[in-house]
Formats: C-alpha cells, structure tokens, sequence
C-alpha cells in the first residue's frame, strides 16, 4: 500500500523536476505527512525506525549539498522523505540504485548534447531518487539483511 502511496506523489515530484528544475516543497510535505500518518494507522512499531533513516538520508544529501554542490535543498529534502519509506534496512540500496541511474543518466544526457564539459550540464535527480525507493522496495527485504 505504501508503494501505491509513494508513487502518487513521487510521480508529480519526477514530471516537476524534469520540466523545471525544482521539486515543491508542497509535494514533499505532503508525501511525508501522508506516508507518517500511514504509519500511525497501520504501522506505530516502525516509525522510529523511519525516523532515523530519514535523518541520516537528511543528514547524507546535506552534507553533498554543503561540501560538493551539484544538488539543490529540494533534493535533500527530499532524500529525508525517501529514507522516511524505505527505513533503515533499504535506504542505502535505495540510494546507491539512484545515485547509479542519475550516473547513467547523466552520461547519456552529455553524449546526446556532445557536450565536452558534462560537469556543469544539469539534470533532474528526484526521477532517479523514486525509482531508486520503489526499486528497493520491492526487493525482499532478507536480501539486505547484513548489507545496512
């Protein structure tokens, strides 16, 4: 049910930062509000779990954000979101499936512009950021046992 939930937003939030470059801080509010109040129906054990990996994805992007630049603060907060879903267990394969096809897709945006100085060619991170959560999600979750 969360995945169906996730995906409403995640979405909007792709189609957005594709066209525009940014990510609503409306959207990202209200998939975290929606997936915490989830929690609180259907599942209360978890949320500490949630809220520490949301913390420590926060604390991730803040510090790429900070130190190397390339990401803009609707990237990490949404990154805080993303770990929010995925929980401790599935927010590093979660992140390193995103950061993998961001690298993949910028590679393929440098070689259809030929452009020679690919460091400064932007492209949106929240697509690559959901399809990383979802891909993460539906991979059983014995599969990460003793990776995170």
């Amino acid at each position: 049910m969360t995945e169906a939930l996730f995906a409403a937003f995640a979405v909007p939030i792709a189609i957005i930062d594709i066209k525009k470059f940014r990510i609503p801080d409306l959207l990202i509010a209200a998939l975290g509000v929606s997936l915490i109040i989830y929690d609180i129906v259907f599942a209360p054990k978890i949320i500490g779990e949630h809220v520490l990996a949301a913390v420590i994805a926060f604390g991730l992007f803040l510090a790429v954000y900070v130190l190397r630049g390339g990401l803009g603060f609707g990237d990490v907060k949404y990154a805080a979101v993303i770990g929010y879903y995925t929980g401790c267990a599935r927010l590093m394969p979660a992140l390193l499936a995103a950061c993998v096809l961001g690298v993949l897709y910028w590679s393929a945006a440098v070689m259809v512009k030929g452009r020679k100085d690919g460091r400064r060619l932007r492209i949106p991170f929240a697509p690559c950021l959901a399809a990383g959560a979802l891909a993460a999600a539906f991979i059983p979750a014995e599969v990460f046992r003793g990776i995170a």
